[in-house]
């Protein structure tokens, strides 16, 4: 029997998210196979002290909880250095002693971390689910949604200015200040601690190739990152039965923020006569930052059009039940997506699926046989695909009818248990 130490910022279940649903298959997969998880997390209690770290369990797994209120960030390289995150972690470590550390998510935490996990010696695998190592904002978007392909450091200082004012100096105004570049010392302090704990992992997973090769971009070796997709229940889809509707049904799921391009969707939607088809959006709509008024700008825009409902939050297992009442699903993302398990879902519900031509999308979809891509963010041309798939059932059944790959849960525990045996895990 090896002992893993699971690290993200959050789990269930007082989150419930895509990389803490991940984590929790991956976990309960080493724990039936006879192996000891334990999974560390981060919480935000007000009340208690800063640094508590707190043991449970949940569902068979045991779990510790670390208090982190921010109460010693102060600037921008504080948000992935965290000095006393790492002593707490160290001290957990020496008790538990596991024998692989895989961290899946730094935020709210500490990525300085690793270097205690160096010290003694245990072998380590980062996985990379987001460009949060890298870009603060976590999606490689910027305030006006244009995406950000290449680190420049001239053009992340005001975007992070307007997220964090209290973190940067005010603009030099003296020659000195201009040419040493104080705009962007903390900047580069941040890239030096993030590439930093990166170049410390025994190895590196990511979902894409996509996504491995803009982290290469970033200074990562090729050779120590390895494309492990997603595994996704495949099962629930099994008995999935459709249920037409009046009207042909177009449906977006997953969580409803400027970057996953709802608004873009919207815009296209609208286009079509009212009574034409339906527009079903499921799932929450939240903070982007500090936005709080997307909500509020989404139901401005839709104005009394009966044909578009916010159906709001939805658990993992109502999905299937949402898919199943769609006629084609939409995946508008302006952000570079990762990998997109919502687009897989639609696969498995056998759906049409329409999605934004870059990031992890245009690499799990081609054009005209397994799904239809548009220009991200443009919602003439959403629009037009949109229309053919309403109006064209010929194309509908074969994007339904191609094959797709799509991971199963086990595959993925398989493939990332295989890794650990690289690393000399039994």
């Amino acid at each position: 029997m090896s002992r893993v130490l699971f690290l993200n910022g959050a789990f269930l279940p007082d989150n419930i998210g895509g990389v803490e649903l991940h984590l929790y298959h991956l976990a309960q997969h080493l724990r039936a196979a006879g192996h000891e998880p334990f999974v560390v997390y981060r919480e935000y209690l007000p009340d208690a002290d800063e640094y508590r770290l707190t043991e449970d369990t949940y569902e068979g797994l045991r779990v510790a909880r670390l208090n982190h209120r921010f109460t010693e960030v102060h600037d921008l390289n504080a948000i992935v250095s965290v000095p006393e995150i790492d002593r707490r972690l160290g001290e957990l470590l020496d008790d538990f002693r596991p024998d692989l550390v895989h961290v899946h998510h730094f935020t709210t935490l500490s990525t300085t971390f690793v270097h205690e996990v160096r010290r003694r010696g245990i072998p380590l695998v980062i996985t990379l689910h987001d460009f949060w190592l890298g870009c603060p904002r976590g999606q490689r978007i910027r305030d006006d949604l244009t995406p950000c392909p290449n680190i420049d450091l001239t053009r992340c200082d005001p975007c992070l200015r307007n997220l964090w004012p209290s973190f940067f100096e005010e603009p030099p105004t003296s020659l000195w200040a201009k040419l040493t570049g104080a705009r962007t010392r903390d900047l580069r302090g941040y890239h030096r601690t993030v590439r930093g704990a990166l170049n410390v992992a025994d190895r590196l997973i990511v979902p894409s190739r996509f996504c491995r090769d803009l982290y290469r971009r970033y200074g990562v070796r090729e050779d120590r990152v390895q494309v492990i997709p997603y595994g996704l229940d495949t099962a629930r889809f099994e008995s999935l039965v459709r249920e037409p509707g009046e009207r042909f049904r177009f449906g977006y799921i997953g969580t409803v923020i400027p970057s996953k391009g709802v608004h873009v969707l919207l815009d296209a939607f609208l286009r079509f006569p009212e009574g034409v088809a339906q527009l079903d959006i499921h799932g929450g709509i939240f903070q982007f930052h500090h936005d709080t008024t997307y909500g509020e700008r989404l139901e401005a825009a839709r104005g009394d059009r009966s044909d578009v409902t916010f159906h709001g939050t939805y658990t993992p297992d109502e999905l299937a039940g949402h898919l199943a009442r769609l006629d084609a699903l939409i995946v508008p993302s302006i952000w570079y997506e990762t990998y997109c398990m919502a687009m897989r879902e639609g696969f498995l519900a056998k759906l049409p699926v329409i999605a934004s031509s870059h990031g992890a999308l245009a690499e799990g979809v081609e054009h005209e046989q397994t799904g239809l891509l548009f220009e991200p963010g443009n919602a003439s041309d959403l629009f037009v695909q949109m229309e053919r798939v309403r109006s064209e059932p010929d194309l509908r059944q074969r994007l339904v009818r191609s094959p797709k790959e799509v991971w199963t849960l086990e595959q993925n525990a398989s493939t990332v248990t295989d890794l650990y045996r690289e690393l000399g895990f039994v």
